[in-house]
């Protein structure tokens, strides 16, 4: 199930890991590593400008994919189906 921050302590922490996601991706890229930072297409998040300068760098390429491709699948009051939120990688 999807869990959107509803008041401001938990959008401050909800950043707060992502800031931190983000920083252990570019630790990953000065490393000369791979790295993967996984969020659905359309969110917010996308604007963070730590992420926008990620994305920028050379060799890092934001990749589109359909989740169901992998079988993730999410289950609600309808029942069992396959995860077609498109994320943005």
């Amino acid at each position: 199930m999807r869990r959107t921050p509803r008041t401001n302590e938990e959008l401050e922490e909800a950043q707060s890991y992502r800031r931190l996601a983000i920083r252990a991706c570019r630790k990953q890229y000065d490393d000369k590593e791979m790295f993967l930072f996984e969020h659905p297409r359309g969110a917010k998040s996308w604007e963070d400008t730590e992420l926008q300068a990620l994305m920028e760098l050379k060799d890092v390429d934001v990749i589109d994919l359909d989740m169901c491709c992998f079988g993730l699948t999410s289950c609600d009051g309808q029942g069992e189906d396959y995860v077609v939120n498109l994320p943005e990688w």
